[in-house]
C-alpha cells in the first residue's frame, strides 16, 4: 500500500472564541462568540483535510457528550480517527478572548492529553500507510519522544508542532530526527530567552535543536532556516489579524502537505502556505474548515433529541422544548387554554409477554399514527416513555378536550390492522388549564397522570378529567 496519509498526534477540543466589540473598560463586553473544533493537531487535520489531503488524528478524550461531538464532527471532515477514551480526563476546552483591536486579551486552555500515554502497538497501527507525523507539544514529552523514535524506525518524517510558550520547553527533550520544527515568534522569544540563551538568534535555536526551524509572526512573516544554517524571510506571508490565531498550525500543515505530498522543496513549501493563511484570515475559528459545521451539527443533535426513533412524535425533550415555544408564542398573542393529557396503553405488558418486543413497537407506533391523525395542526403528541404518550391540545374548553380525546380512544378501540388480530385500548387523564402561562408543564403533567390513575382504576378504555377528580 502506498504510503499517503498525514497522521497528526496531539489535542484536539473545543474552541470557544470570544471577539468583543465594545472597547469599553467594562468586565463584560458585548461580542460575537464561535464554537468550533480546534487544538493544534485538530487544527493541522482539519487544514490538511480541506485542501485535500488524507488525514489521520491521533488523540484521546474523555466520554463526555462534548468528546462524542469533537469525534463526529471530525468525522465530518473525512478524518480518520483513532482516539482513545480515558474517562478520568477532564474536558478539553480552549476558550480565548479578542479584544476590539484582535490582539489576545486572554486564554485558557484545559488540555490534559498530556496525562496520556498510548501503546506501542496502537501507535505502530495508527501508523500504517502514513507519509508523515504531525506531533504537537501538548503531548507529554515522553510521548513525543515515543511517536519520534517509531517514526525513525519506520523512516516516517516527523515535524513538531509547538503549540504555547511554556509547553515549548519540551523541545529542549526530545531525543531523535525531526525534519522540522513549527512555533510562533512568542514561543521562540520565550524558549530562547529562558532556556537555550540564543537571544531569539534563529541560527542558533536550528543549532541547538538540530532542526529545521519555522518562525511564524503574524506582523512580520514566516523566517526559517534549515541545516544550513542560512536564515530566510517571507515578510509577505503576514496576517491582517494581529492575533495570528492558527497561524503556526496553517503553516505546518501547508509546509507538510508541500514537501511530504506535493514532494515540494522547502522554499516552495513554505510560500506555498500563503493561499491556507489568506483562507484563515477569512476564517472566524482556528483552522480553515467550513465555518459553522459545528453548529449545523449541534442543531441536527437537537433535531435527533426531538423526536422519538420508533414513532417520529416528539420525544419526552420534544414534549418540554415544544411546550416551552407553544407558551412563549402564547405570550405574543394572549393566554388561550391548553389541555394536557396522557395516554397509556391498556394492558401493554402482556402484548409484549406474549407476541414479543417487535409486535409492542408495532402497537405503540400505530397508536402514535391514531393520535396525529386526530389531532389540529396547533395541537402536538409526544411519547413520554414507554407505552404513555403525552397530547397536548390549545384553545380548547374542558368539554371539547374531552370530546377530541375520546374520539382518539374510539379509534384506537376500532384500529383492526395490528398483528394476531389484537384490539388494543388506552385510557387517558387529562386537565385543562385556563391560564397556561401559571401552570408548568410538571404541574400539568402531575394533574392528568392524576387522573389517569383514576381511569385505569375505575376498568380503563376511559377518559378522565381532573376536573372531574374535584367532586370525587
Amino acid at each position: 500500500m502506498p504510503r499517503n496519509i498525514v497522521l497528526c498526534a496531539g489535542a484536539v477540543h473545543l474552541d470557544i472564541i470570544a471577539k468583543a466589540q465594545s472597547g469599553m473598560p467594562v468586565t463584560d463586553k458585548a461580542g460575537t462568540v464561535s464554537l468550533e473544533i480546534g487544538g493544534s493537531a485538530g487544527n493541522i487535520a482539519v487544514n490538511l483535510a480541506t485542501a485535500g489531503t488524507k488525514v489521520r488524528l491521533l488523540s484521546a478524550l474523555n466520554g463526555s457528550a462534548y468528546a462524542k461531538v469533537i469525534s463526529s464532527q471530525l468525522q465530518q471532515f473525512n478524518i480518520d480517527t483513532f482516539i482513545v477514551t480515558v474517562e478520568r480526563l477532564p474536558t478539553a476546552v480552549h476558550s480565548l478572548h479578542l479584544g476590539i483591536d484582535n490582539k489576545i486579551a486572554s486564554a485558557v486552555t484545559c488540555s490534559p492529553i498530556d496525562q496520556v500515554e498510548f501503546d506501542n502497538l496502537y501507535v505502530n497501527t495508527a501508523l500504517s500507510d502514513v507519509m508523515a507525523i504531525v506531533i504537537d507539544c501538548n503531548l507529554g514529552l515522553e510521548t513525543i519522544n515515543q511517536l519520534i523514535g517509531i517514526a525513525n524506525t519506520r523512516a516516517i518524517p516527523a515535524y513538531i508542532v509547538s503549540v504555547a510558550e511554556e509547553k515549548s520547553v519540551k523541545l529542549t527533550g526530545i531525543t531523535g530526527t525531526v525534519e522540522a520544527i513549527f512555533m510562533s515568534r512568542k514561543d521562540h522569544a520565550y524558549l530562547s530567552a529562558k532556556h537555550l540563551q540564543c537571544d531569539e538568534d534563529i541560527k542558533g535555536t536550528s543549532t541547538l535543536l538540530q532542526s529545521t526551524i519555522v518562525i511564524c509572526d503574524p506582523a512580520n512573516g514566516v523566517s526559517w532556516i534549515s541545516r544550513d544554517f542560512v536564515p530566510r524571510y517571507h515578510q509577505e506571508l503576514k496576517m491582517a489579524d494581529e492575533a495570528g490565531i492558527g497561524m503556526v498550525d496553517a503553516v505546518a500543515a501547508s509546509v507538510v502537505r508541500g514537501v511530504e505530498s506535493m514532494l515540494l522543496p522547502m522554499e516552495d513549501a513554505v510560500i506555498s502556505s500563503m493561499s491556507m493563511l489568506e483562507a484563515l484570515s477569512r476564517s472566524s475559528h482556528c483552522n480553515i474548515g467550513d465555518g459553522g459545521k459545528m453548529e449545523s451539527y449541534l442543531a441536527i443533535l437537537h433535531d435527533q433529541a426531538k423526536y422519538d426513533v420508533l414513532t417520529g412524535v416528539y420525544s419526552r425533550y420534544g414534549v418540554t422544548d415544544e411546550f416551552g415555544a407553544k407558551n412563549e408564542r402564547r405570550t405574543i398573542k394572549n393566554n388561550c387554554i391548553v389541555s394536557i393529557g396522557i395516554l397509556d396503553i391498556d394492558m401493554f405488558k402482556n402484548v409484549n409477554d406474549q407476541f414479543g418486543h417487535p409486535v409492542g413497537d408495532l402497537v405503540i407506533a400505530a397508536i402514535a399514527n391514531i393520535v396525529k391523525s386526530e389531532l389540529r395542526g396547533e395541537d402536538y403528541i409526544g411519547r413520554w416513555g414507554g407505552e404513555e404518550f403525552v397530547i397536548a391540545l390549545h384553545n380548547v374548553t374542558d368539554d371539547s378536550a374531552f370530546n377530541t380525546l375520546d374520539r382518539i380512544r374510539q379509534s384506537i378501540e376500532e384500529f383492526v390492522d395490528l398483528p394476531h388480530q389484537l384490539r388494543i385500548t388506552v385510557s387517558i387523564g387529562y386537565t385543562v388549564s385556563n391560564d397556561g402561562l401559571d401552570l408548568s408543564l410538571k404541574e400539568l403533567i402531575e394533574d392528568a397522570d392524576s387522573a389517569l390513575y383514576v381511569a385505569k382504576n375505575s376498568g380503563r378504555n376511559r377518559v378522565v378529567s381532573s376536573s372531574a377528580l374535584l367532586n370525587m
